[in-house]
């Protein structure tokens, strides 16, 4: 039992067993090169199967078709040992060289048991890190769905129309803010213009007072004269009141010009103030207008945009429940390991990795270890008898193939092969001449029998025409 195992190890290692048996001290090496093989493949097997597992599940199914997972686990596996199989066999080594130049060969698999390691690791890591997949699975979906919302905002226009809003917002304010200072300066103006014109009629210039004052002064020796007139009691008194309130009069008439020039100069100078503050009220008046209809304008563009914003954004919600209720269906195998890699790289308050990463790349590095084994096994043994012999037979089998020996028998061959095929066509010629005259024949005989016919059918014709008819009988 023991030897029948060994020699299936032995042909999984692709060993000649013929040369093999006859070597017993190379017996072990190649029954672990076999083994190596068979064991990455069992792990391909199970990761596989895994990996199958996860696809055939459904929805919010925790559990997947067993027979389907492991027969793709099985294929797998058997894809897995072909390569390694053929890379082991293709590895020869050469008895006669006193270095081995192994590099290439060993960088090039090297290469495809990365690929190979990293495809085969995959779907244990899953299984190995359930627990942590999914106590992070929260923080994920979290992210994935900001990041997908953001997208699905910047495709929508969302973000534009924001910074719309955002711009109104500030356009707005900044017309509050000028119509507040317009609407003080309106108030302030109109106070102005209402204080300007309480000084109509009112100079306060020195040269109206100053006449103001003559003209009061010479007004109240008027009214005293004229008391005085009114209480004479002779014609002499009368006479002399009266031409002192004519004297009066006549001082007191330059004063009232004066009065009323420099009223007038007053006045118009009032007049022209607030007229100047009547125009500045004005302009500042339209400025407010025309802010408030701006304003308004504006505030209504505001809400067009925000009804927009709340359109695309109901929208966005519907995507992202369908997006969801999508993800919810279908199975987890990618998904899962979208959020191994998110959270192995994912840094914690203090900007250190999990732990867990470290452990996942150690997992990796296993099985490129294991993937990589059987070629470093064929690599550092040393060269055996069965190399050499197998070298010597390779050998054997070239110099035979470059003999003259062999020249000959091939050209012997090639002439016998040609002799043939000449023998054939020249049967096949006979063949064909024979059906060609045999046909000939043929048509020979059919042109004669309807030759002998048609004569016969032209006699019978003609004696018909010769030959007398019968009389027929006299009537009665």
């Amino acid at each position: 039992m023991e030897s029948r195992f060994q020699r299936f190890l032995w042909t999984v290692a692709g060993a000649e067993l013929d040369i093999l048996e006859k070597c017993r001290t190379d017996h072990k090496k190649f029954a672990a090169i076999g083994a190596t093989i068979l064991m990455t493949a069992f792990i391909a097997f199970c990761a596989g199967t895994s990996a199958a597992w996860y696809f055939t599940q459904s929805g919010d199914e925790t559990s997947g078709s067993l027979g389907w997972a492991m027969l793709f686990g099985l294929i797998w596996a058997l894809l897995i040992f072909c390569i390694d199989r053929s890379l082991v066999i293709t590895l020869k080594k050469d008895p006669s060289a006193k270095k081995q130049k192994f590099w290439v060969p060993l960088l090039s698999r090297s290469a495809l048991a990365c690929i190979i390691a990293f495809m085969v690791s995959i779907p244990l890591e899953l299984v190995i890190f359930e627990d942590f997949i999914a106590e992070k699975k929260f923080d994920f979906d979290i992210e994935a769905q900001q990041k997908l919302s953001d997208k699905a905002r910047e495709a929508n226009g969302e973000n534009d129309l924001e910074r719309k809003i955002q711009y109104s917002d500030v356009i707005i304010a900044r017309l509050d803010s000028s119509n507040n200072k317009l609407d003080g300066d309106i108030s302030s103006f109109k106070s102005k213009i209402e204080a300007e014109g309480n000084k109509l009629n009112k100079p306060t210039t020195n040269a109206f007072i100053t006449a103001k004052n003559q003209y009061d002064n010479y007004s109240s020796q008027i009214n005293t004269a004229q008391r005085n007139l009114a209480n004479a009691t002779n014609a002499i008194d009368s006479a002399r009141y009266t031409n002192e309130i004519t004297r009066l009069r006549d001082l007191r008439r330059p004063y009232w010009g004066t009065m009323d020039s420099e009223k007038k100069a007053w006045n118009d100078k009032i007049n022209k103030k607030i007229k100047e503050l009547e125009e500045k009220r004005d302009i500042a008046q339209k400025q407010y207008d025309e802010n408030k209809t701006k304003r308004n304008l504006e505030i209504e563009r505001r809400d067009d945009n925000r009804d927009a914003q709340q359109e695309s954004a109901g929208k966005r919600e519907d995507m992202l429940g369908k997006y969801e209720q999508n993800r919810n269906k279908g199975n987890h195998f990618i998904q899962n390991y979208r959020i191994l890699e998110y959270a192995v790289w994912k840094r914690d308050a203090n900007g250190n990795l999990p732990t867990e990463l470290f452990f996942l790349w150690m997992i990796r590095l296993l099985f490129f270890i294991i993937e990589i084994l059987p070629t470093v096994v064929k690599i550092v043994t040393p060269i055996g008898s069965y190399d050499r012999m197998v070298q010597a037979e390779e050998k054997q089998v070239m110099t035979y193939l470059e003999s003259d020996e062999y020249i000959e028998r091939i050209r012997n061959m090639h002439d016998i092969e040609l002799k043939s095929r000449e023998e054939q066509l020249q049967r096949q010629h006979q063949i064909e001449l024979e059906l060609k005259s045999d046909i000939l024949e043929k048509v020979k005989n059919a042109q004669i029998e309807v030759a002998d016919a048609t004569i016969a059918k032209w006699k019978e014709n003609e004696m018909s025409k010769v030959t007398p008819k019968p009389e027929e009988p006299e009537s009665v």
